[in-house]
């Protein structure tokens, strides 16, 4: 018995489900012109965090930087609300040029069954750490553009 419960807590949901982050990244560090952006988007539940985006790697010049990343989820543990996500980011946008990690996590909830449509804008200039973040703007099931975002990769 106690394995069928297991095995349905663990299998949870299985709905193929998109998520779509437009997002901004501001690095203000005047001793260069461009600087090294690794990042990656993971789901953050009970077991641990899933890849949802694979790591991407990009040397924008420094100031605003904008670009899309888009990934799926098949599902979630059983009894959850839906999927948390998170950016990690390795990135030297420091003055004295040191790589460092930077965890940022929505506050968001992407609940099963939609697709989520995220805009995100963080200054990264000399942050490292785990954050918290709200998203800029957010809509279900509507990948229309946002007003304020254009993308830098074409």
């Amino acid at each position: 018995m106690f394995s069928v419960i297991f095995l349905f807590f663990c299998i949870g949901a299985s709905a193929r489900d998109h998520l779509k982050f437009d997002t901004t990244i501001i690095c203000n560090v005047e001793e260069n012109d461009t600087y090294n952006l690794t990042i990656g988007w993971y789901e953050v539940d009970f077991f641990g965090a899933d890849n949802m985006i694979d790591p991407v790697h990009y040397t924008p010049n420094t100031g605003n930087f904008s670009f899309t990343l888009s990934g799926i989820q098949q599902g979630d543990e059983a009894f959850s609300e839906g999927y948390k996500p998170r950016a990690v980011i390795h990135h030297n946008c420091f003055d004295n040029e040191e790589k460092h990690r930077l965890t940022l996590t929505v506050d968001r909830i992407c609940e099963m069954e939609h697709d989520c449509h995220y805009r995100i804008i963080n200054n990264i200039t000399n942050r490292k750490g785990d954050f918290n973040i709200k998203p800029a703007n957010f809509t279900y099931d509507d990948y229309s553009p946002f007003p304020d975002f254009t993308s830098d990769i074409h």
